[in-house]
C-alpha cells in the first residue's frame, strides 16, 4: 500500500472539541495519516503489536517483489512461496499487513457480488455471466482453505446474505434481477415485508431476498493470520516501508524511501493506493468509504433485533448501506455515501458528514437501538473502474509485472482470488483462471481532471436523486 508521506497531526482532522466525543486513543507510532478508529484493527490487535522492520537496505536483489501487504500481496506471496520455494520473495508494504482496504471493510467475504455479475451479464450476455459466477466462487473457496487449513481464527461465519427491498415500488424490479441470478444458479428465496419484520425486527422495508452466498468475517484478523502463513514460507515482509516507484525493465526496479529492490518480476497489490505510482490512473479513481461500529450490543439489545441467523445485510439501493455482526455481536455499519478527492488523492481524513448518516440510517432502520453507543468510526480508500470490475493480469515489455487492483468494494474474495492468478499467469499455466475474459482487459477510460471530479460527484448526486424518487 502506497500512503502519504505527509504525518497529519490529529487537531489538523478534528477540532479538540470532538475528541471526547469519538473517543480516540493515541495513534500508534507507525500511522502517519489521519486516525484509523477501527473496529477490526482493535479486535485484531494491529494497534498493539509492533509492524516489521522498514527495508532500510541500500538495494536488494530478489525474485520476485511484492508491493502492497493486503489481501492481494499476502495471496500473492503465498501462491508463489508454495509453489516456488526457492526463490527469493519480498513484500513490502507502506504501514502494515492489513492496513489498507483488506483491514477496513465491512467484512463481507461475498461468494456471487451481483452488482458485479448483472453488470457483466447486461453488457456481455448470459454466457460470460455464468463464468464470472464459476470464478467468483472460487474466492470464497480460497478463503476458507486459508481458514481451514491454517487454523486462522477471523471470526468467519457462513451465515447467508438478505437485500431489503427499499420501496414498494421496487418488489417486481428485484425480483426479476434475482430470477436472472436463478438462471446462473444460484438460488434465492424472496421474503416479505411481514417476514423481513418479523426475521429483523424493522418495519423500514418493503420485502428482501435471502442467498446463500455469503460468508462474514475479521478481515484484519484473516490479514494478520495470512502474514505468519507467508513468513513461515520464507517470504520476507517489510513494513513502514513506502514504494515511490515502479520502474520497468527486464529486472524491475522499486524505489523505496531508503533503497530500492531489484526484481525480475513485480506483483502490484496496491488497489487504491495505486496512482500514488501514477499507474492505472486512466482507469481507476481510488473511492472513499466510511464504516461505523456498535460497542457490543447487550442480550437485549441483540433480542430487540431478532436478527437470529446473523446474516449479512444489505439494502438495494444505488448509495447502499452494508451491514453485518461481528464475533463479539457489534454491528458493523458502512456505505450510505462515497467520496472522490480532487487529484486522486488517497482519504485525506474521516468524513464527519458521511459518518453522521451513518448513526443517523442504523437508528431509522432499528429505533429501538436509541442511546446504543458508536464506539468505532473510519474510513478508507478503495480502487473503482468505470464499470465496477476488477483489474487483474500483466503488463510490461517483459510480461513481469503482474496487478491485482480495482476491486469496487468486492475485494475480500476477488483479491485473495487474485493472488492464486497471478501465480499462474506468472508460471505461465494455461488454466480456466488464466483464461478467464476479464484478464488483461482495457476498462473504461476515466477523463483526467477536473472533469474526473465533476463526473464522480455529478454520478453520485444522481445515484442520489434516484434512490429518492424512483
Amino acid at each position: 500500500m502506497a500512503q502519504n508521506s505527509n504525518k497529519l497531526e490529529l487537531s489538523s482532522v478534528f477540532p479538540l472539541k470532538h475528541l471526547e466525543k469519538f473517543s480516540f486513543k493515541p495513534n500508534p507510532p507507525w500511522v502517519s495519516e489521519y486516525y484509523v478508529n477501527n473496529a477490526w484493527f482493535e479486535t485484531a490487535g494491529l494497534n498493539t503489536t509492533t509492524p516489521n522492520a522498514p527495508l532500510l537496505e541500500e538495494k536488494i536483489i530478489a525474485d520476485i517483489a511484492i508491493v502492497g501487504g493486503g489481501f492481494t500481496g499476502l495471496s500473492s506471496a503465498y501462491h508463489l512461496a508454495k509453489k516456488y520455494p526457492q526463490k527469493r520473495i519480498v513484500l513490502l508494504d507502506a504501514a502494515r499487513c492489513g492496513y489498507g482496504a483488506s483491514g477496513r471493510n465491512g467484512g463481507h467475504a461475498i461468494l456471487y457480488p451481483m452488482v458485479q455479475i448483472m453488470e457483466v451479464y447486461k453488457k456481455k450476455g448470459r454466457e460470460a455471466a455464468v463464468e464470472f459466477a464459476s470464478v467468483a466462487k472460487q474466492g470464497l473457496g480460497i478463503v476458507k482453505s486459508f481458514i481451514e487449513e491454517y487454523d486462522i481464527d477471523c471470526e468467519f461465519e457462513e451465515t447467508g446474505f438478505v437485500e431489503f427491498i427499499e420501496k414498494e415500488r421496487q418488489i417486481n424490479a428485484v425480483m426479476e434481477e434475482y430470477k436472472i441470478l436463478e438462471s446462473l444458479g444460484i438460488e434465492s428465496d424472496f421474503l416479505s415485508r411481514k417476514a423481513v419484520s418479523e426475521k429483523f425486527n424493522t418495519t423500514h422495508f418493503h420485502g428482501g431476498v435471502k442467498t446463500n452466498s455469503e460468508g462474514g468475517l475479521n478481515p484484519c484478523k484473516l490479514a494478520l493470520g495470512l502474514k505468519e502463513v507467508v513468513q513461515s514460507m520464507n517470504v520476507e515482509i517489510f513494513e513502514q516501508t513506502k514504494v515511490t516507484s515502479v520502474s520497468p525493465g527486464r529486472t524491475v526496479t522499486i524505489n523505496t524511501e531508503f533503497g530500492e529492490v531489484h526484481a525480475d518480476a513485480v506483483v502490484l497489490g496496491t488497489n487504491g493506493y495505486t496512482s500514488t505510482l501514477n499507474l492505472f490512473k486512466k482507469y481507476m479513481v481510488p473511492f472513499h468509504d466510511y464504516v461505523i461500529s456498535t460497542a457490543p450490543l447487550t442480550s437485549e439489545q441483540m433480542t430487540s433485533l431478532g436478527w437470529k441467523g446473523r446474516e449479512a445485510l444489505a439494502d438495494n439501493r444505488n448509495l447502499f448501506n452494508y451491514y453485518r455482526l461481528s464475533g463479539d455481536n457489534r454491528i458493523i455499519f458502512g456505505g450510505e455515501l462515497v467520496k472522490y478527492y480532487y487529484g486522486n488523492i488517497p482519504s485525506p481524513g474521516n468524513n464527519k458528514h458521511v459518518i453522521s448518516l451513518l448513526e443517523e440510517r442504523l437508528l431509522k432502520i432499528w429505533p429501538q437501538l436509541k442511546g446504543v453507543k458508536i464506539e468505532h468510526r473510519w474510513g478508507g480508500t478503495d480502487g473503482l473502474t468505470r464499470d465496477i470490475l476488477p483489474l487483474i493480469g500483466v503488463l510490461g515489455e517483459y510480461k513481469n509485472i503482474f496487478y491485482g487492483v480495482g476491486y469496487s468494494g468486492e475485494g475480500i474474495c476477488w483479491a485473495n482470488l487474485a493472488g492464486k492468478i497471478i501465480s499462474q499467469l506468472y508460471a505461465e499455466k494455461d488454466t480456466d483462471l488464466t483464461r478467464f475474459f476479464l484478464l488483461n482487459r482495457k476498462p473504461p477510460y476515466i477523463p483526467p481532471e477536473p472533469f474526473r471530479k465533476i463526473g464522480f460527484d455529478v454520478h453520485v448526486k444522481y445515484l442520489a436523486i434516484k434512490d429518492r424518487f424512483f
